[in-house]
């Protein structure tokens, strides 16, 4: 896992979104406002996608002021995790998805800003919603631990260094699971794709993907 991998602590800054969640009052349930910024919360947050009702930050009120370097900072293209990472059971389950610049986000939501340009966002994307990542951070990051854990302990992610054209044709296969995440049935073919091309990009055998995904069921 380790070789020809950089770490996610090496290549990537992770912010968490502004300080606002116990500030209801602040949004709006629609957009009133061409510079109002979408607000996402952790719960928000799915594989590839968003649920629930997204709320908006009015620009025109003076705490967009306040909160406004922090907002200028995260609007630019990024991935967004839950700060709390699920777990179940014996595995946990990181989630993840893209956000092309146009939204701000709560500090229940850790923000990935890639420093390195060697990494297209979406091809580390398809890794950190992986079930590979996800039972490797579980087993030896983590060691098996069953608590609390927030995103920050999980920056020791090995990110697999590879060319330009095989991180494109995983960044294209996100870029089909962005689209279709609403579509159940289509969504999982791209998703069995994603996993695939992951399991092939860390040289996991079919033996040690069965033993992988058994621990997911």
């Amino acid at each position: 896992m380790l070789t020809e991998s950089k770490l996610l602590d090496e290549i990537s800054e992770s912010p968490r979104g502004i300080p606002a969640q116990k500030l209801k009052y602040l949004f709006s349930q629609k957009k009133q406002g061409i510079e109002d910024k979408p607000v996402i919360r952790g719960d928000n947050i799915e594989r590839y996608g968003l649920k629930g009702t997204i709320n908006y930050f009015p620009a025109d009120r003076k705490e967009f002021e306040k909160f406004s370097k922090q907002i200028g900072r995260l609007s630019k293209a990024k991935i967004m995790v839950q700060n709390i990472v699920a777990q179940t059971g014996n595995h946990l389950k990181i989630i993840a998805t893209y956000d092309n610049g146009e939204a701000c986000n709560l500090d229940t939501v850790n923000n990935i800003l890639l420093k390195d340009k060697e990494f297209n966002p979406k091809y580390t994307l398809a890794i950190l919603n992986s079930s590979l990542i996800s039972y490797y951070a579980y087993n030896f990051i983590v060691n098996r631990a069953v608590r609390t854990m927030h995103f920050e302990a999980f920056r020791q992610i090995p990110i697999k260094q590879t060319d330009k054209a095989t991180q494109q044709k995983i960044a294209s296969l996100v870029d089909e699971a962005l689209k279709n995440s609403a579509n159940k049935t289509e969504f999982q073919k791209i998703d069995n794709k994603i996993e695939r091309e992951t399991y092939k990009l860390y040289g996991i055998t079919t033996k040690e993907q069965k033993m992988i995904e058994k621990t997911f069921e």
